[in-house]
């Protein structure tokens, strides 16, 4: 559990509010490869682009976003390290690390 605590922490101290998603979407391309997943990011704009990510032997789909609102906030941990606080912990990210972690 530790390491999805810190590999969350690490994601949500990616500045993503809307417009600049690219080096929160360039550090998950990089932390599904570790899994063994084909990951590409598919530009769409200067800034922001899409991840399509494919995986092994499952038949699954997974859709969310990175993007979160102003201002950015980094992470927190309450005093038991139990619990995660900062924006997109709960709304996105924290669900995109959830599906990557129930897949894999």
């Amino acid at each position: 559990m530790k390491d999805v605590i810190s590999d969350l922490i690490e994601f949500l101290s990616i500045e993503s509010t809307t417009g600049k998603e690219m080096m929160a979407a360039q550090w998950l391309e990089r932390y599904l490869k570790k899994f063994g997943w084909q990951a590409q990011l598919r530009k769409v704009e200067a800034n922001r682009c899409n991840v399509l990510v494919i995986g092994t032997s499952m038949r699954l789909l997974f859709n969310s976003h990175t993007d979160t609102v102003p201002p950015f906030i980094k992470p927190t941990l309450n005093e038991e390290k139990t619990k995660v606080f900062g924006r997109g912990s709960s709304d996105a990210k924290g669900v995109i690390l959830a599906q990557i972690h129930a897949a894999n």
